[in-house]
Order: structure tokens, then sequence, then C-alpha cells
């Protein structure tokens, strides 16, 4: 690693505590007393103005709650595209930025191992333009087709979309935040909410995969709802929708095509009735059957299993078993309490 000079290593613990800081969500005076210094000393430290001594430096990792490589660590250059939180915009800037930098740590750590395996993924581009919800039916028709999924029912989509080259990362989340989608150095990158039912991930992730690959061309088609009708016709296309769904089903039915097709109980009632499956007087009927019993907040049966993304993971473990880093790098990489703890030895 290219060592360097002085004043670029202070600028660089300067960035990092900045960063830190907005990890862990606390203004200048919070951090300042959880490590016993004035507000004037950090801005200083994040400034570049002055540099910090070890001792300090443990004591702000241990109050944002990261290992002390990480403000010594120079910076994987990466280029955001503009990230938009669409339905999220009410969240606050402090969670927006807290968020942005949690994400933006685990994709340097995700590009540095793959740097030095040297294996990526190249996504093969595929985008649409799209006017109509028909015509945003057919783009996911496409792109199953092009992905070779036929019409059957999608496994793994945490998977599916790790093989073709889209790197997909899980973070706690505010409640009202569900996923976002984004390009970083010409790539794709989904980062979704890891609390949510393995059914509502699911449709998270196929809705910004519509982001990804939507364009849209008519100023009368919101962009939100076609990505909501794409992420349901990925999910279960129409053909199949028009075998599995019929007018006079129930809500015992759909829990088994819930399990079967990896969407919510609710999802798939929308879905029926976006392909004129079932009329507006029967979606009302189910769905205030659901607030009725209260399943529109936990949904009957077993719940549909979370998905974890795994390609990070593996390539961190491959690069510990074939002496690239050490058992304390890879416990660093994925953020783990201690190296007993490595799914790899």
């Amino acid at each position: 690693m290219k060592t360097l000079k002085r004043e670029d290593l202070i600028k660089l613990v300067g960035e990092r505590i900045k960063r830190a800081r907005k990890i862990s969500r606390l203004s200048l005076r919070a951090l300042a007393k959880e490590v016993g210094l004035s507000p004037t000393a950090i801005s200083k430290y994040e400034r570049g103005l002055i540099a910090p001594n070890s001792q300090v430096i443990i004591k702000i990792s241990r109050a944002c709650g990261l290992n002390p490589d990480f403000f010594l660590k120079p910076p994987k250059k990466i280029k955001f595209s503009p990230i938009e939180y669409r339905a999220h915009r009410s969240l606050p800037k402090k969670e927006k930025e807290a968020l942005f930098e949690r994400v933006r740590a685990w994709l340097e750590n995700y590009l540095e191992i793959e740097d030095l395996l040297g294996e990526s993924i190249e996504y093969e581009p595929f985008g649409r333009e799209v006017a109509t919800y028909e015509e945003v039916e057919r783009a996911a028709e496409e792109l199953r087709n092009r992905w070779g999924l036929g019409l059957a029912p999608i496994a793994s989509l945490v998977t599916l979309l790790e093989d073709k080259g889209i790197k997909v990362g899980l973070f706690e989340m505010p409640e009202k935040c569900s996923a976002f989608a984004f390009w970083a150095n010409g790539n794709p990158v989904i980062a979704a909410n890891r609390v949510f039912p393995g059914d509502r991930l699911r449709f998270s992730l196929a809705h910004e995969l519509g982001h990804l690959v939507l364009r849209i061309k008519d100023k009368h088609l919101e962009e939100e709802k076609a990505c909501f009708r794409f992420a349901g016709a990925f999910l279960i296309p129409q053909a199949v929708a028009a075998r599995e769904l019929k007018a006079s089903m129930g809500l015992s039915e759909l829990v088994f095509l819930k399990l079967k097709y990896g969407l919510s109980v609710q999802a798939l009632i929308y879905r029926a009735r976006e392909l004129g499956i079932i009329n507006e007087r029967r979606f009302r009927g189910l769905y205030q059957m659901l607030r009725a019993k209260g399943w529109h907040k936990r949904e009957p049966g077993p719940e549909y299993p979370r998905e974890e993304p795994l390609r990070f993971k593996r390539l961190v473990c491959r690069a510990l078993e074939e002496g690239f880093i050490s058992p304390l790098r890879a416990k660093e990489l994925l953020d783990l309490p201690s190296v007993e703890d490595l799914p790899c030895r």
C-alpha cells in the first residue's frame, strides 16, 4: 500500500472521523462528550487541522462502534450515482447520512476483496423504455427470459441478483425505509432493510430491480407505481398468475401461494386485482378481511424464509483460506464481534 504523507494521513483520519460520526448519528457535541474532548477539538480533527493520537482514535472508535483500522484505511474511490430515497424522502438528513455511510463502508470492503481476488461479475446491461403497464409487464417477462427463468418460481432472488452482477447488502434501516438502488463505479447495487420478513424483502428487491431496468418515457406513468407493477410481474408472471390466482380464492389458498412464490398475501391480492382476476369489490372484501383479523401486520401461516446475501461472505472466506488476509481482517470485513465468530477458519 502506498505510504501517505503526514498531511495526507491527517486529512484521511479527519475524513474518517467525520464519516464515523455520521454512521453513529452523533453530533459534534455528542461525540465530544463521549470521548471527553471539546467539540472544537473534534471539529479540528475532522477538518484535518490537527492529528489525534492513538488513544483518541481508540476512544472515537469505541464511541462510534467501529474498528480502529477504519480510521487509517485509505478510501476506495467509488463514483456513486445520485441515491434517491423516493418513498422515503421524509427520512431525516442525519438518518440518510448514517445509512449512506454504512452502505459506503460495506461497498468499499466488497470492492477491496474483489480486487484482492481478481474476481468480479460483470453486469449485463438490460434496460427498457416503458410508457404503459402492459410494457412494464413485457419488460419483466423479457428480463426473466434473458436470465433463463422461464415461468418457474424464483427459489432465491438474492442469489439470482448476485449471480447476475448486482451487489446486494442488507442493513438495519428505519421501518419506513424498505430499500434503494443505485450505481457505483458503473455497477448496480441494492441496499435493503434486513429486518423485513422474507416475502416483503423479496418484493422490495424486485421493486428496486425495476428502478434499475425501467426507463419511464411517459409522464403519466408514475415510476413508483411502475416499479411495483414490475416487482409483481417479475415474481409471478402474468401467465402464472392467471393459472394460480382465482376470483373465488380464499385467504388459506393465498397462504400456500405465498410460500410457493415468495410474495405476501397482500401482494398476491394486489396482483390479482391489477390483472383483472378479481374485481374491485372482491379486492376490498379480501383486504378488509385481512385487516379485521390483523393479518395486514402479521400474516397467517409460516413466514417465508428471509434470504441472505452470501457472495461477499464467500469471497472473504476464500481470501482467508488462500492466505490473502488474516483472520482478524476477515472479522473486520464481515463486521463480526470476534475471530471465533468467523464462518470459516
